[in-house]
């Protein structure tokens, strides 16, 4: 088996594997990059524990939020109204909190990323 991760740009790619039979296609993973923001969001844990002051609290989807608009309001109820989120910083420092069984409850999109990439690996 193969593993590819998709990126923006690469839509044609994903699409085409999609396409095949189950049984001929690599496992790509298409994720648009846009959307992992919607990801992190799902956790309220781990935001809580990088951003205290935001008090964070996760809709029951996380797919209804702007999640860029929604992780740049809780960076500026932390930092201050002059703070730029830094979204490489953040996802660096959100990482090692991140809870993928916490995520997938909140977040439809994830919980299927999850659930196929868990499944193909143990395959």
């Amino acid at each position: 088996m193969r593993i590819g991760v998709g990126v923006e740009g690469a839509s044609d790619i994903c699409r085409g594997e999609a396409l095949k039979p189950t049984d001929e296609r690599y496992l790509f993973i298409c994720v648009a990059i846009r959307g992992l923001e919607a990801w992190y969001l799902a956790d309220h844990s781990a935001i809580n524990q990088l951003l205290p002051k935001a008090d964070y609290v996760v809709p029951a989807e996380t797919a209804t939020l702007n999640p860029k608009e929604k992780l740049t309001q809780l960076w500026k109820k932390q930092f201050g109204r002059d703070s730029a989120l830094n979204k490489i910083g953040f996802a660096q420092m959100l990482a090692p909190k991140f809870d993928p069984v916490s995520a997938r409850q909140r977040s439809a999109s994830f919980d299927y990323f999850w659930t196929r990439m868990t499944t193909a690996l143990q395959s």
